[in-house]
């Protein structure tokens, strides 16, 4: 079924439908009825306008149909709701043979076949209704003329008003013409008197701008005048300011030159030097050292700002090479700009093996005498006055870091674990510590804020001591630092400070618990609780016991275990899991009876049949007093560059650290594995 689109325009409306091509008209009238529902009550009118502009009104599908063939574009048509009379008006249609009438209704008139019904016409009446019919015609053809020549007027009359509206309309574009005009004048004139405002303020400026730049030339030159003259005081300053600038070597104060220390530790040394120029030392002062020719600054060292006449301590952290003898550093200066100035001084010490537990008290020189530098006159005495001058000044105190103990930096800890964290410091003061020193927490801090502990012991000058604090860590997992400097009773701080950095972790990786093994199955204490006990776990695993009931009892019979790494981590794991960090309960017992039955293997730390008391390991012997060399000419006999004799020297400082100490046996396995520590560890540990 095809279908045609078409305009219907009702009212103030415009709307597009689709009407079917058959019966189009029937179709129109149902969509205009549903589309404008309640607006029709007694039908619907259908106009449009053809190509003559004439309006023709469209009543049934053939005159619809007729309009859709005549009309080229999209046909638009017109609805207006009909009058109750035009709905009950009644046609009269008659046949061909003209002897039949029919009398239609409108609406029967749209199929142009429906019959009313059918009466009988005499010839006489025929002619009365032709003459009337004639009348009707003349009477409507004159009231068309009447209608069309009151439209012409109307017409008339409208084109009177639109001329009269038109001549109004001239005039009122007229004046405002003239008034446009007479505005443009005006604007015109005050344009000219502007521009003639701006050329003489132009010419003002110009003036002004000339002299302005003269001013500008002759500040300019007082300007570049007085800068050079600047530069050129500043360049005397400068060069009158490093003239002045001085340094004189007083003494060590730590690490006197031939003092013995263990391979492979770090120490910090220290050295007194007096400003004996007429400069005072700035924050632009720092410390160099000398290495092939070429002055290097040293980032972790700062000199104090003093002025000339006073004295101050500068510091540096040595780390002592592997290998046994006698090393001294390069040369160290203090420097300014890129120029060093002043004496020169160093350190020299003795790498020595570390010693056995009752002699691994470092050597502290008993007196500090004084080395002699370039500028330093020998003075054969003092005056009387200037001893009791000293003598009333109180000495200053003083304390430097030795080593950690246990739990090194970054080292891994369980939320919540109680921790005892052990320094070596050692005094290095001209006088004893005061009864009352005590170690406090420093701003900082992240745990352990409220920890403190009271030095009871008497250390004296020179004397090293095992400084320990009890601590929590924090139960937040993450890095925590905890802070701390020594007190005197007067409420003085002094000497270093010193910290611990710890991992806090619930769940440590399967590398970390596999290190913490290694670490317990190397460790002494470990070993002989193992021996010792080792019967009655293998009893327990073959009467299938659970591990993680043979490890608390072991733990019970042992309560010491309870204090390592590793088996603070592991307890919370073996009520759950038979299995952990990747080892099998075989691989275990295997391992357990392989360090129980052979200690002192590969890895194991080595035996050592001098123990040292822990009251002895408390407290450090005083170093032997070495003979004083002065800084001005040091022996080059003895003098020996910190060679690197291993390739994987950093690999094999990591299983120290784990507690190796038969590690003459590791170095074969690294350069066998070409410096790969899990490789040696498969070896060593093959299940």
């Amino acid at each position: 079924m095809t279908t045609t689109i078409v305009k219907i325009v009702f009212e103030n409306d415009i709307r597009r439908i689709a009407l079917q091509t058959e019966n189009a008209y029937e179709h129109l009238t149902q969509e205009v009825s549903r589309i404008y529902s309640g607006r029709f009550p007694n039908g619907v009118q259908v106009r449009y306008v053809d190509d003559e502009d004439d309006c023709v009104t469209v009543t049934s599908n053939p005159e619809l149909k007729d309009a859709f063939e005549m009309s080229e574009a999209t046909l638009k048509l017109f609805i207006t709701p009909k009058s109750a009379e035009e709905e009950e008006t009644e046609y009269v249609k008659v046949s061909k043979d003209g002897q039949r009438t029919a009398i239609l209704t409108k609406q029967d008139s749209k199929d142009s076949a429906v019959i009313v019904r059918e009466v009988e016409v005499s010839p006489q009446e025929e002619n009365a209704k032709s003459n009337l019919d004639d009348l009707e015609a003349a009477k409507a053809e004159e009231e068309a003329k009447a209608k069309q020549a009151a439209k012409a007027e109307e017409a008339k009359k409208a084109k009177a008003k639109e001329a009269v509206k038109a001549e109004k309309e001239a005039k009122t574009k007229e004046k405002a013409k003239k008034k446009a005009e007479a505005a443009k004048e005006k604007a015109k004139a005050k344009a000219q008197k502007a521009k003639k405002e701006v050329e003489r303020l132009l010419k003002v400026s110009e003036k002004a701008a000339a002299k302005a730049k003269k001013e500008a030339m002759k500040a300019h030159k007082q300007a570049e005048k007085a800068a050079k003259d600047a530069e050129k005081a500043a360049r005397k300053a400068k060069k009158q300011f490093r003239a002045g600038l001085s340094s004189a070597f007083v003494k060590d104060v730590t690490y006197e030159d031939g003092v013995e220390v263990e391979v492979g530790t770090k120490i910090t040394k220290t050295w007194l030097l007096k400003n004996d120029g007429v400069s005072p030392w700035t924050s632009e002062v720092y410390l160099g050292k000398q290495t092939k020719g070429k002055l290097n600054p040293v980032s972790d060292s700062k000199v104090p700002e003093l002025l000339p006449g006073k004295e101050g301590e500068v510091s540096v952290t040595l780390s002592l090479p592997s290998k046994e003898g006698k090393f001294r550093t390069p040369n160290f200066f203090l420097c300014h700009d890129g120029k060093k100035f002043g004496d020169r001084f160093w350190a020299t010490v003795t790498a020595i093996k570390p010693k056995s537990a009752d002699k691994d008290l470092a050597k502290v020189p008993v007196e500090d005498k004084p080395k002699k530098s370039y500028s330093q006159v020998t003075k054969d005495s003092v005056s009387k006055a200037d001893a009791k001058q000293k003598a009333d000044v109180k000495e200053p105190l003083g304390a430097h870091f030795v080593r950690d103990v246990n739990f090194p930096d970054n080292c891994l800890v369980a939320p919540g674990q109680a921790i005892k964290k052990t320094w070596v410091i050692k005094n290095t003061g001209p006088r004893a510590w005061p009864r009352g020193t005590k170690l406090v927490s420093l701003d900082g801090s992240t745990f352990g804020q409220h920890s403190t502990v009271e030095i009871m012991t008497k250390v004296g000058k020179g004397e090293q001591y095992n400084l320990s604090i009890d601590l929590v860590a924090p139960l937040e997992t993450g890095k925590h630092t905890a802070r701390f400097q020594l007190m005197s009773p007067q409420g003085e701080q002094f000497g270093h400070k010193y910290w611990i950095n710890i991992q806090v972790s619930k769940f440590p990786s399967n590398k970390e618990l596999k290190s913490m093994a290694m670490e317990f199955l190397a460790d002494k204490e470990v070993v002989s609780v193992l021996q010792e006990e080792l019967p009655v776990v293998i009893k327990e695993i073959r009467q299938g016991k659970k591990l993680a009931s043979i490890v608390e009892l072991v733990i019970s019979k042992r309560p010491e275990l309870k204090k390592h790494q590793f088996v603070i981590f592991i307890r919370p794991f073996l009520q759950s899991a038979e299995r952990f960090m990747g080892f099998q309960l075989d691989a275990l017992v295997s391992m357990y009876s392989f360090w129980a039955m052979t200690p002192f293997a590969n890895g194991a730390i080595a035996s050592n049949s001098e123990e040292k008391s822990p009251k002895e390991e408390k407290h450090a012997a005083k170093e032997t007093p070495k003979e004083e060399t002065p800084k001005k000419s040091p022996p080059k006999e003895d003098v020996k560059e910190a060679p690197s004799d291993f390739k994987y020297e950093k690999e094999l400082k990591h299983f120290a650290e784990l507690g190796f100490k038969n590690l003459e046996a590791v170095k074969p396995l690294l350069m066998k594995h070409k410096g790969s520590v899990p490789s040696v560890f498969e070896e060593l540990f093959p299940n």
